[in-house]
């Protein structure tokens, strides 16, 4: 028997002792054991039942509410965790946060339907809700970095619901409400600290309402910001395709009667 087969072993006795038994000392020596012999075995092929003996020994610590040691021994695990390429670090999510995230997909999965515009419409209302009630909870808690990280979080989900609402009343040719929806979104945008990550989006929204209102020289102005502020963005597939659309729907209204002008259709295609 190998080192590591011998070190598989006492790990699996140590987790039948855990799991099956009350006898945490019986436990804790055969896990101790355990390590002792992965320590003792150099390269890579121990890691995977290091981490285990970690896992497990973390496990035995917050039983014994040993939290510091347990903590510690986190923290250790994941620097040995983290030299692996296939190192995959998880976050759960708090219950509201999931909460919230069902309504977003939801909405978003009812949109890109298209039959069921109403239907989006309402998943996406009733989580700007949720998410409104959550700031005000959050506004009211202490400013830890936890708080701050959630607010953060929040902010990302209410901008992208406000986008994903607005493109739904504009599927519905609702332009008052596109208008109304976008606005909050500025104003979000703004307050959250925000508008750097969202205005080409914003921006491109705005030019398609004016367009499909008829408001030629505003929609071109609105693309035209679209294409300045999406020229940052070219490493996001989503600015890539917003500077894509503001370019086509640019070209159509220059292609028009009313703005026609072949020239500047051509300055668009070389962009």
């Amino acid at each position: 028997m190998t080192q590591l087969d011998k070190a598989k072993a006492r790990l699996r006795l140590a987790q039948i002792l855990f799991e099956e038994t009350e006898s945490v000392e019986r436990c804790e020596d055969e896990l101790n054991r355990a390590i002792t012999t992965v320590d003792a075995i150099q390269g890579s092929m121990a890691l995977d039942i290091q981490l285990r003996l970690y896992d497990l020994q973390i496990q035995l610590f917050i039983e014994s509410k040993q939290f510091r040691l347990a903590k510690n021994t986190l923290k250790i695990a994941l620097a040995e965790a983290a030299n692996q390429p296939s190192f995959i670090s998880i976050k759960w999510m708090s219950f509201s946060q999931v909460y919230c995230l069902t309504y977003l997909l939801s909405g978003i999965c009812s949109k890109a339907d298209m039959t069921q515009p109403m239907k989006a419409q309402l998943f996406l209302i009733e989580g700007i809700k949720v998410v409104d009630r959550e700031f005000s909870v959050n506004d009211h808690a202490s400013a830890t970095i936890n708080v701050r990280r959630n607010q953060r979080w929040f902010s990302l989900l209410m901008m992208s619901m406000l986008l994903h609402l607005a493109d739904v009343f504009l599927l519905k040719l609702e332009l008052i409400s596109v208008e109304e929806t976008l606005l909050k979104a500025t104003y979000w945008s703004k307050v959250c600290g925000m508008w750097d990550v969202f205005k080409w989006r914003i921006s491109l929204s705005i030019g398609m309402t004016m367009h499909l209102a008829g408001r030629l020289e505003k929609a071109l102005d609105w693309y035209g910001l679209c294409l300045n502020h999406s020229e940052r963005a070219q490493q996001d597939q989503e600015g890539f395709d917003a500077k894509t659309l503001a370019i086509i729907n640019t070209a159509l209204i220059y292609c028009g009667e009313r703005y026609y002008d072949l020239g500047k259709v051509g300055d668009l295609a070389s962009r």
